[in-house]
């Protein structure tokens, strides 16, 4: 299923042989019930359209422009399939970040993986991700942070753009909608692939501070203490460029999943090699569509290995994906 509209990326997909499927299309900062903090942009239009009959089950979507191939970031799309008579608890996957995560399509890595570790039709997963995002528009305590670790005024201002924060009340509200048809989830993981523009803004001195709060705020307001983290270190495309902050991003990431007992990383250094000119170099995007196939696999595989109370790959690259 494709559908591209300009904003926010947000899939909840629960598998099951019986189902009915619900699409819906939102404008980017949608208010809803949950119970995150987040700026209000403008009311949206026609929230829920309504569910057809199983028989003529499908999920619907608009499009307005087609991202172009090298541009995952410019993907927009608020989509939902919640498949009903479903008995069992599910394993909940929380997808989020920038422009690498709005690029990998959970169908074709992701899910076949979560499922061969699983089984069939007990996992699910929510997706909320634009490229080109700091972790700001997550965070609503961003402000405050980064004024403690020295950002002056200019300079947040330059990240914040004005803009508040989008993607949290998304994920809240899709969690909330989820939890109406599969009330107790056996576990839930949160999968976070984001940094580049808090390093190439230079705001990654608040990074780690930042990053800590969005899981504690998700803990909460999921209410689940027990909520697993996977985050994927982003990538090498900067680490010899003095005027980039990637090494601090990269630093922060690794040092937040070690000091967390529910932690793992997913390294994607071997994903984003590409021939430029006769050279190859290391970029912000991945190989497509095997790098993004590969990374759903051990967002997956390192998922699996934490709620199953196995010890995750250290290095970032678990055993068996190919």
């Amino acid at each position: 299923m494709k559908a591209l509209i300009a904003s926010i990326t947000t899939c909840i997909l629960i598998l099951n042989p019986f189902n009915n499927l619900h699409g819906q299309i939102v404008d980017k900062g949608e208010k809803g019930p949950g119970l995150g903090k987040y700026s209000k942009p403008e009311e949206v239009a026609e929230r829920n359209s309504p569910t057809p009959p199983p028989a003529e089950a499908s999920s619907r979507a608009r499009k307005s422009r087609k991202a172009p191939r090298d541009r995952p970031d410019t993907q927009t799309v608020i989509e939902s399939s919640i498949k009903t008579n479903t008995d069992h608890p599910v394993h909940l996957f929380i997808l989020s970040g920038q422009s690498n995560m709005a690029g990998m399509n959970p169908e074709t890595g992701f899910l076949p993986e979560a499922e061969k570790l699983f089984g069939e039709n007990k996992v699910g997963y929510i997706k909320v991700a634009k490229g080109g995002q700091p972790i700001c528009r997550w965070l609503v305590e961003w402000e405050d942070i980064a004024k403690e670790k020295g950002l002056d005024e200019r300079h947040r201002q330059r990240i914040l753009k004005g803009e508040g924060v989008l993607f949290y009340q998304p994920i809240l509200d899709e969690y909330k909608a989820m939890l109406e048809k599969h009330p107790q989830p056996k576990s839930v993981t949160f999968c976070w692939m984001q940094g580049e523009r808090d390093a190439n803004g230079g705001a990654q001195a608040a990074y780690k501070d930042a990053l800590k709060q969005l899981i504690a705020n998700l803990r909460r307001d999921l209410e689940r203490p027990d909520m697993n983290i996977v985050i994927g270190r982003i990538g090498d495309y900067a680490i010899d460029n003095p005027q980039s902050g990637s090494l601090g991003v990269r630093k922060a990431q690794r040092e937040i999943v070690d000091e967390d007992p529910r932690g793992a990383w997913v390294d994607v250094d071997d994903l984003n090699d590409k021939l430029i000119d006769g050279v190859m170099k290391s970029v912000v995007h991945y190989n497509r569509p095997e790098g993004y196939v590969v990374l759903g696999q051990r967002f997956a595989r390192q998922g699996h290995a934490l709620v199953t109370g196995e010890e995750p790959a250290a290095d970032g690259r678990p055993k068996g994906v190919e």
